[in-house]
């Protein structure tokens, strides 16, 4: 842990789609409460000049159990724009 490969891949993978000429934003979301993985998009948009959007509130749908479906979220965007 803490080679820096998550970054890495991370940076390529946003390269690599804002060079198809089909993707103009890549967007990334990640919950409220998560601090070090709004750092981790931060620093990972710094150098495409992207920025926070904003927050949403949704809910958690299809990737919880049934009772869970309905439970509200905040959830902060970021992008970046070519």
């Amino acid at each position: 842990m803490g080679n820096g490969y998550a970054p890495e891949a991370s940076k390529a993978l946003v390269e690599m789609l804002l060079e198809m000429s089909h993707f103009d934003t890549v967007e990334f979301k990640t919950r409220d409460s998560n601090k070090k993985a709004q750092r981790a998009i931060e620093k990972l948009i710094e150098p495409f000049d992207g920025n926070y959007v904003g927050t949403i509130d949704t809910t958690l749908g299809d990737v919880a159990t049934f009772s869970d479906s309905n439970k509200k979220i905040t959830e902060c965007v970021y992008e970046i724009s070519v």
